[in-house]
C-alpha cells in the first residue's frame, strides 16, 4: 500500500497531472481527477499483473521499452496541449476521461514493470492479485493527495492573481514537455 502511494510522486506521474490539476478549477475536483487517474492506473495493473499471474505472460524489455517511450509522448501531448491552451487564454477543465486514460497508460510503463518483478517472487496467484490491489489503493489515494496538493495553490493564486491559470497552465505544459523529451532522449540513447 505505502509502495502505491509513493509510486504515486513519480515524476511522470506528477507532471502529467499537473497538466490537468492546473485546469481544475476546485480542489474536490482536483481530487476527483487524482483518483480516475489512479483508479486507471490500478485497472492496467491490475490487468497486466493478472495475465503475468494467471496465463504466465512474460513481458520483454523491448515492450517495456516502448510502453515507457509511449508515456514519454503523452508528456509531450499533454504539455503541448496546455501551452496552446495558455496561448489561447481560454483554459477549459479537461474531460473526466482524460485522467483515467492518462492513468491507464502510465499503469502500462515504468515502475508498473518493478510491481511485476515483485510478482515473479509471489508463488500463491491469491496474494499476487492481494499485492496488486493494495498496491492500487495506494496509488489512488496517493494520486488523490498529489493532485490536491497541486490544485490547492493553484485555485488560490487564481483568487488573487489575474491571469493565474493562464500561467500555471503554461508553466505546467512547458514542465511536461521538458519531461517526455528528457524521458524519450533517456530511452532512445540505449538503443544506439
Amino acid at each position: 500500500f505505502l509502495l502505491g502511494v509513493r509510486h504515486a510522486v513519480d515524476p511522470d506521474h506528477v507532471a502529467a497531472m499537473s497538466t490537468i490539476a492546473t485546469r481544475t478549477s476546485s480542489l474536490r475536483r482536483a481530487a476527483g481527477v487524482g483518483a480516475l487517474w489512479g483508479i486507471g492506473h490500478t485497472l492496467t495493473i491490475l490487468l497486466v499483473g493478472g495475465a503475468v499471474i494467471l496465463l504466465k505472460v512474460v513481458i520483454l524489455p523491448r515492450v517495456g521499452l516502448a510502453m515507457e517511450f509511449t508515456v514519454a509522448l503523452m508528456l509531450i501531448a499533454l504539455g503541448f496541449q496546455n501551452v496552446m491552451s495558455a496561448r489561447k487564454a481560454e483554459v477549459r477543465t479537461p474531460s473526466t476521461a482524460r485522467p483515467f486514460l492518462v492513468g491507464m497508460v502510465h499503469g502500462m510503463a515504468g515502475s508498473a514493470a518493478v510491481v511485476l518483478l515483485v510478482l515473479a517472487t509471489v508463488s500463491d496467484p491469491l496474494w499476487g492479485f492481494a499485492y496488486l490491489a493494495l498496491f492500487g489503493l495506494g496509488t489512488v489515494l496517493g494520486m488523490t493527495i498529489v493532485t490536491a496538493s497541486i490544485a490547492l495553490p493553484a485555485s488560490l493564486a487564481v483568487k488573487r492573481v489575474r491571469n493565474a491559470r493562464r500561467w500555471l497552465t503554461l508553466a505546467s505544459g512547458v514542465v511536461s514537455v521538458a519531461l517526455g523529451v528528457l524521458l524519450a532522449s533517456e530511452l532512445t540513447d540505449g538503443d544506439s
